[in-house]
């Protein structure tokens, strides 16, 4: 399994900084969880999501309920997932855009999220995603 991982500054826009992460999946299985590091830097620990877009590229898998959550391991449902899809067919991929202030998700001292895709079978699964975050 392979993952690639790309942050990027989107700059300030009206007071607010954007942050971009881009996740490469390759050969990704059922139980992948990705880490997603923010700039320490910032000194911020308070950001909000604003995009997420999945699209599986190939693989066994036929259903997915991506979730992203604060704590390594979080169950679904728990107060650490800050959102979470039902499963559904990864035929069809997923663009959602939040208005500002979008879904809050505090950062705890390590500056870490954490993402699965949660495909529902395989272990030969590729697909791209991206987040955008917003911090004031």
């Amino acid at each position: 399994m392979a993952t690639s991982i790309t942050y990027a500054s989107q700059g300030v826009k009206g007071g607010k900084t954007y942050f971009r992460v881009q996740i490469t999946y390759t050969s990704a299985g059922t139980s992948e969880e990705t880490t997603i590091q923010f700039p320490a830097g910032v000194g911020k620990m308070f950001w909000e999501l604003v995009s997420f877009h999945i699209v599986r590229t190939g693989g066994t898998a036929a259903n997915w309920a991506p979730r992203l959550g604060d704590t390594s391991g979080f169950a679904a449902a728990s107060g650490s997932e800050k959102f979470g899809y039902n499963s559904a067919a990864v035929t069809t991929a997923i663009n959602d855009y939040w208005a500002y202030p979008g879904i809050p998700c505090y950062l705890g001292t390590d500056y870490k999220l954490y993402f699965l895709p949660v495909f529902d079978a395989g272990s030969d699964n590729d697909g791209t995603v991206e987040l955008i975050f917003v911090l004031e």
